[in-house]
C-alpha cells in the first residue's frame, strides 16, 4: 500500500487469522448485511476479508466491529495490533480486480476438461463493482468453450 494512511475508510482489509468454515461464514453473513461489498479468501493458511462499508470508518470502529462480533459469537479472532488496515479506494479495487482475474483464470486450469471436479477455495464475491478490461470478450469465449465441450 503507497502513499498516505486514510484516517477513514469505507474500505478495509482484515487478518482474521486461521478460521474454520462456520466461523469465515459468520463473518461473511456480516459482510453481506452491513458492506456494500466483500471479498472472504484463504492467504497463508488465514482468512482474509476485504469489505467496502457503506460509510467511512476508522481503523478503531472497524476493529472494535469485528472484535464485537467475534465475541458474541464465540470467535478466537487474531487480534494482533495490525490485524485491520484501512484502503484507499484504488487499493480496493486493485484487490477486485485481481480476484476476478484469478476467478477467471481458474477456469483455465488443466485438467478441467477432463471430468474433473474444479477446487474450490473461500473466496466469495457478493457483488463486483468494477470488472477488469476486456472482461466481456473472455467471459464469451469461456462460454463458446463450455458450450463447445457440452455439444
Amino acid at each position: 500500500m503507497t502513499g498516505e494512511i486514510p484516517k477513514t475508510s469505507a474500505h478495509f482489509r482484515a487478518d482474521l487469522g486461521a478460521l474454520d468454515e462456520t466461523a469465515a461464514q459468520v463473518f461473511s453473513n456480516w459482510a453481506k448485511a452491513n458492506c456494500s461489498h466483500h471479498v472472504t479468501r484463504e492467504e497463508d493458511g488465514s482468512t482474509v476479508l476485504y469489505a467496502a462499508r457503506k460509510n467511512s470508518r476508522s481503523e478503531q470502529q472497524n476493529k472494535n466491529t469485528l472484535r464485537a462480533l467475534a465475541s458474541n459469537k464465540n470467535i478466537k479472532l487474531k487480534t494482533e495490533a495490525a490485524f485491520l488496515q484501512l484502503l484507499r479506494p484504488e487499493e480496493y479495487d486493485e484487490v477486485i480486480a485481481r480476484e476476478a482475474t484469478a476467478a477467471t483464470s481458474q477456469t483455465d486450469a488443466p485438467g478441467l476438461g477432463d471430468n474433473m471436479a474444479p477446487t474450490c477455495c473461500k473466496m466469495e464475491v457478493i457483488t463486483i463493482a468494477k470488472l477488469p478490461d476486456g472482461f466481456d470478450e473472455r467471459a464469451r469465449e469461456l462460454l463458446a468453450q463450455l458450450v463447445a465441450a457440452t455439444a
